[in-house]
């Protein structure tokens, strides 16, 4: 993979989904909602849905402990419609910040609704500006949607920009690298008569 293409697959920035998340998978009937993390993962791109946070990231600043950092969330709270615990369309996934954050707060309030990430594109929404999620202020369901979940906490802005860091780092290697080992080889061939122990060295190096 060449840097450009690096550039496409891997953005720096935080991007908010262009399109609603689509569901890939459908757990049988009769499976309890723990055992739709696998599914959840793979259909949420292991992102929480609602911060759009990677696991990576979460781990990276957390260690081992960030592994158990996200889990199954539910659009309608159990303790609202128990009998959708089970409901693989009522299920997103989430980090345990975001699930925190939200506890029992009811999908319609007072002041809105919160937005299911299956049904609308985030980036309809919310874009980022300076590592955090903003939204038109006139726009009553992200607002209600962003306070439950508390998406810009310090901690996830904090962790959006540690993407943008990471990921603009490994981009700028792409770059940089490749010169570095041509010239590697290249000084290599050129000793490998003369010093031959330095341009096997060298070109250790280089691979």
């Amino acid at each position: 993979m060449n840097s450009c293409s690096a550039m496409r697959v891997l953005r720096p920035e935080t991007i908010p989904p262009s399109r609603p998340i689509a569901r890939r998978h459908a757990p049988s009937a009769g499976v309890a909602y723990p055992r739709f993390r696998s599914c959840l993962r793979w259909d949420f791109g292991f992102t929480c849905a609602f911060c759009i946070i990677h696991e990576s990231l979460i781990v990276r600043a957390a260690g081992v402990s960030g592994s158990g950092l996200y889990w199954v969330e539910h659009l309608e709270p159990q303790s609202v419609a128990p009998a959708r615990s089970d409901d693989y369309t009522n299920t997103v996934w989430s980090c345990r910040f975001c699930n925190a954050s939200r506890l029992a707060k009811p999908s319609v309030g007072r002041d809105g609704r919160l937005l299911d990430p299956t049904q609308v594109a985030w980036a309809v929404h919310f874009r980022v500006d300076d590592d955090e999620l903003v939204h038109a202020a006139d726009d009553r369901d992200a607002t209600y949607t962003s306070c439950a979940y508390d998406i810009n906490e310090p901690r996830k802005r904090e962790l959006r920009r540690l993407r943008r860091v990471v990921i603009g780092d490994r981009i700028q290697n792409l770059r940089d690298l490749p010169p570095l080992i041509a010239d590697l080889r290249r000084r290599s061939s050129e000793l490998s008569h003369s010093a031959p122990e330095d341009a096997r060295l060298m070109l250790a190096a280089a691979w």
